[in-house]
């Protein structure tokens, strides 16, 4: 499929956020919160409700938890999940343009993006284009013709509820993890980066079958 303005070629898109859906955020952001606090912290949450509420930290201590976090280049470490360098480059192979989507606060911190960006290449992980902040779907859909994006990949509740308002229900797979096992059911539920890859390559190639490849 060409564009009718610049001829460029189209692709599908298939949309992916990072925390808690290509790296183990939860866990990896507790282990620095029992340090920082030095106190324990329970790690049962199950996606329902306010995370800070759950840990039992006021919004101020938990903001500032956070921000300590990412000051100190926490995101870098972050633990993978398994396959998600196969995951990306295999969408890529097929076809898909791949736009990390994140709720990561840009300008919040100047070091945010950079931080980003050294996650991505340590892990190999393949992308085509970034959207940061809590409205990333729809400024997705401002970016994009919405038949476009074929897959939407997400470990929050509330975020795939956003992206199915601006593409579609059937679009969107939520990823599991320990962090959301209260908060799943209404969408394509995936286990890991790896069991996703077929479901979302027979959408790409439906697509092409579509629009033409």
């Amino acid at each position: 499929m060409k564009c009718s303005d610049c001829s460029e070629i189209v692709r599908p898109i298939v949309a992916i956020d990072i925390d808690g859906t290509l790296g183990d955020y939860h866990r990896h952001f507790l282990n620095f919160a029992e340090g920082y606090l030095d106190m324990k912290l329970p790690r049962d949450w199950d996606g329902v409700g306010d995370w800070e509420e759950h840990l039992g930290l006021t919004k101020e201590k938990y903001r500032e938890v956070k921000l300590a976090y990412r000051q100190g280049g926490l995101k870098r470490t972050m633990p993978s999940f398994f396959g998600v360098e196969s995951f990306t480059h295999t969408l890529k192979e097929h076809g898909a343009e791949i736009w990390i989507t994140t709720t990561r606060p840009w300008l919040r911190l100047d070091n945010i993006d950079p931080d980003t960006r050294e996650w991505i290449r340590r892990n190999r992980i393949a992308y085509d284009h970034m959207i940061y902040g809590k409205d990333k779907y729809s400024q997705l859909a401002s970016l994009v013709s919405p038949e476009r994006v074929v897959a939407v990949v997400d470990d929050l509740e509330a975020e795939c509820e956003k992206a199915a308002a601006e593409f579609g229900d059937t679009v969107v797979f939520q990823m599991a993890n320990d962090f959301n096992k209260g908060a799943r059911g209404r969408f394509t539920t995936v286990t890991s980066p790896m069991s996703a890859i077929g479901l979302i390559v027979a959408r790409i190639e439906r697509w092409k079958e579509r629009y033409g490849d």
